[in-house]
């Protein structure tokens, strides 16, 4: 049996990771997946499917699972799969949605193989049974630019993705802003030229 592939959602504050993910759980093909946010999102996903403070795994209505993380993504997920092999839960994906201010090194360092030392079985379990499968990050076409200019954590953000994903581009109507979001593409491409750049409108995504 494979591992459990672990997306990582990030994007700098107001970027959309929110109203991203409520559309891909909504859909039935993401009915086995696990969402991981941190307790302190910016925005909290809807239908009350995150409880701050609370530890346990809430399911929601579309079958998908919802439960915070803490300072360690592998305790999240050893709790993931016990109950994954105890027979209470299906899961097919995580995704882990950061805050819009994180900076995604630390988790993606505990995920990686290597990347942080594994010192008890829980983490050895984790290692074997999840593997990260890739950084998606949103930026916002209206204050991306400007974010990235402004804050380290959302140029690091960029440079960290396997994926880069324009939100609000349907926004952009007129050709100022269609040669701003040419701007935007050419700058995201000089910060992280191996991540595809996508556009989060329905169909395309």
């Amino acid at each position: 049996m494979g591992k459990t592939p672990v997306f990582v959602l990030t994007g700098f504050l107001g970027a959309g990771k929110s109203t991203l993910l409520n559309r891909l759980l909504a859909d039935p093909a993401f009915a086995d997946t696990a969402v991981i946010i941190n307790e302190f999102g910016d925005v909290a996903l809807d239908h009350d499917l995150v409880r701050v403070g609370e530890t346990q795994v809430a399911r929601t209505t579309t079958g998908c699972l919802c439960c915070t993380i803490g300072s360690d993504i592998r305790s999240t997920l050893h709790e993931l799969h016990v109950l994954a092999g105890a027979g209470e839960i299906s899961l097919d994906r995580v995704i882990v949605e950061t805050t819009g201010l994180a900076d995604p090194a630390p988790l993606v360092n505990q995920l990686m193989p290597g990347g942080s030392l594994a010192i008890g079985l829980r983490d050895h379990l984790v290692a074997r049974n999840f593997e990260l499968a890739g950084v998606v990050t949103l930026v916002d076409i209206v204050t991306g630019e400007l974010s990235i200019e402004n804050h380290f954590e959302a140029a690091k953000q960029v440079a960290f993705a396997d994926r880069v994903v324009l939100t609000k581009s349907d926004l952009a109507r007129d050709p100022a802003s269609i040669r701003d979001i040419a701007s935007l593409r050419a700058r995201l491409t000089t910060l992280n030229p191996a991540a595809p750049i996508d556009d989060s409108h329905p169909g395309q995504i």
